[in-house]
């Protein structure tokens, strides 16, 4: 989102390529209440529960070998991480293990599309405010030429 209520209360201006990628993986953005860590506690539950057993676990084993976690040790790691820590535990609200509830939801949950190209249209130019001056379309087409060096 880029501005909050920009169009009135609850209608929001979001950033023109993540409302792309949303549309095309079949989603609609919903803000969390500002200062109301309750409405997104879920989400950022998980980015300590990952960092309390995996990336402190993982730092603490290269630490006294003089190595430090990078980008290519956790994507080697995290597989067996997921497979054996993860998605093996108890969770605290469903009460199961994470690993059999996908077995059991898999068969309904719906495909995943093909990857987001990324690659949206330019936007349409903004038109200059009311009484802006304008340069001439001459010296703007000069403008252009001497900025690719072709004039």
């Amino acid at each position: 989102m880029t501005d909050r209520d920009c169009y009135g209360p609850g209608l929001h201006r979001y950033n023109r390529t993540f409302l792309d990628f949303a549309h095309h993986h079949g989603f609609v953005p919903r803000l969390c209440q500002p200062y109301r860590p309750r409405t997104k506690g879920k989400v950022e539950r998980f980015v300590r529960y990952l960092r309390a057993s995996f990336y402190v676990p993982l730092a603490s084993q290269l630490s006294p070998e003089g190595l430090k976690v990078d980008r290519d040790t956790a994507k080697a790691r995290v597989g067996t991480w997921l497979r054996e820590v993860a998605n093996a535990r108890v969770h605290a609200t469903t009460g199961g293990v994470l690993a059999a509830r996908l077995e059991q939801e898999r068969e309904r949950l719906q495909l995943i599309p093909a990857p987001w190209p990324g690659a949206l249209p330019p936007a349409a130019p903004k038109r200059p405010a009311p009484g802006a001056a304008r340069l001439p379309a001459s010296a703007a087409g000069l403008r252009r030429a001497d900025h690719r060096g072709g004039g």
